[in-house]
């Protein structure tokens, strides 16, 4: 039989995987990941920065990031495949796992760095490996090495496990590929933050994250406790698995909430800007394992548009029988897609029903009171005017107006939107007679 030749070519591989699309912050969440998979309590991320310039401080360059978990640590056949293309270290529990995909580590790492160094305590004391793109650019060789950890690796590890058994610390060095803004590191600090906040609402209590030391408050996305209102949750059962077996006690759970609007007083957001009411965060969060994959998706059910941007949903499934049957999720995490036309039919019915019974008439009502609002601070600014003079006149007789006089005896609360609009209404006549009887605009 003749030999197959024909082999993946590696560098192509790993060309692709660092031009895969992932974002930073998502590609640190990933490598977080996998310390819970190795049945991690406590994963913590370090952003190692410098100023550029002794002048300018506040202009950060970002050295490294270290994202250290106590975990079971990893055995040296588990290294070696650590950083192998398409592969992982360790063998994926489907219904338990966070990781959806074995490339997690590799792609995440390359994503945004040239460098990538795991130190790691297990049963086999501690290891080392690493890969270097520029260096596999000319060498060209797949082979990474394994090999016992020098005594400054192991002094580099050691204050990061404390006085754990076992860990591991994953090294991204040589950052070359993060998006430029104002403020780089700033910014991928906080959306890292963000991320994983809402990334572990689920998994709170079981699963704690620090970032630089500072244990990450963990949010609802749904934001239950201080939405307008929740709906209950649905659970659509799913009776068969992918090659006709029967299933019991495994479903989709779907839940909806109306948050408040960006100006509400009765909720505190941590990050406003990426947790406030918009085009791009309205929509569903999908949750597999008890760890949300993504937000911010329609599935094609509804076209984004401001009355919807209150909207969050709630997508939550198993992994061990609904992947790449019920659902199919991208490498990257970041997108997914229903495959089976009747759950999506039943999600969109749900969906419908918020839509007509809470979300529209609440954005109605907001837009109302809104109106009533702005209308009563231009009734009252045009009606308290002030007029200056620059020389002594004899002092004109004060009326006391009635209009505002009114208009500070109405109780909004109690004042439905149509009650407002003939108030208005009788304001204007009232105001229109004022003007005509005392030929001037009074003052309180």
């Amino acid at each position: 039989m003749e030999e197959n030749i024909f082999q993946p070519d590696y560098m192509k591989i790993l060309k692709a995987l660092r031009s895969i699309g992932h974002l930073p912050h998502d590609a640190i969440r990933d490598i977080v990941d996998n310390g819970f998979d190795a049945n991690a309590t406590e994963v913590s991320v370090y952003f190692n920065e410098k100023a550029k310039s002794a002048r300018a401080k506040e202009r950060k360059e970002l050295l490294s990031v270290y994202i250290v978990d106590n975990g079971d640590g990893m055995t040296r056949y588990e290294l070696a495949k650590s950083l192998v293309p398409a592969d992982t270290g360790r063998d994926r529990n489907i219904q338990n796992d966070l990781g959806k995909f074995g490339i997690g580590l590799l792609a995440s790492g390359l994503s945004f760095a040239n460098k990538i160094e795991i130190i790691t305590k297990g049963m086999n004391g501690y290891l080392y490996t690493s890969l270097s793109y520029s260096e596999k650019l000319q060498t060209r060789n797949p082979v990474n090495e394994v090999r016992e950890a020098t005594p400054e690796e192991v002094a580099l590890i050691k204050p990061y496990l404390k006085q754990n058994p076992s860990g591991t610390m994953v090294i991204i060095s040589e950052i070359d590929r993060l998006p430029a803004t104002r403020q780089t590191v700033v910014d991928l600090r906080q959306r890292t933050t963000f991320a994983i906040s809402r990334g572990y609402y689920h998994l709170k209590g079981k699963a704690i994250v620090k970032i630089d030391g500072n244990p990450v408050q963990y949010y609802d996305p749904l934001e239950r406790s201080q939405a307008m209102e929740v709906s209950r949750e649905y659970k659509i059962p799913i009776l068969k698995d992918a090659y006709g077996n029967t299933l019991v006690n495994e479903y989709v759970t779907v839940v909806m909430s109306m948050i408040r609007p960006r100006d509400s007083k009765l909720v505190s957001r941590e990050f406003p800007k990426l947790q406030n009411p918009s085009q791009q965060s309205q929509g569903f969060s999908i949750v597999r394992n008890g760890r949300e994959l993504c937000w911010g998706q329609t599935f094609d059910m509804w076209t984004p548009s401001q009355p919807q941007n209150q909207f969050r949903g709630e997508i939550r499934y198993s992994g061990k029988y609904l992947d790449e049957y019920l659902f199919d999720v991208s490498v990257t995490k970041d997108r997914v897609q229903i495959l089976d036309k009747s759950v999506w039919d039943k999600i969109n019915e749900y969906r419908t029903a918020f839509f007509t019974d809470v979300v529209e008439p609440k954005y109605e009502d907001q837009r109302t009171k809104n109106r009533y609002a702005r209308a009563v601070v231009k009734a009252s600014k045009a009606s308290t005017g002030s007029s200056t003079t620059t020389t002594a006149k004899p002092k004109p007789v004060v009326y006391h107006n009635p209009i505002v006089t009114r208009l500070l005896a109405i109780n909004t609360s109690d004042t439905t939107p149509n009650q407002a609009l003939q108030i208005l209404m009788e304001l204007k006549d009232e105001a229109q007679k004022f003007e005509s009887k005392t030929g001037q605009t009074a003052t309180i």
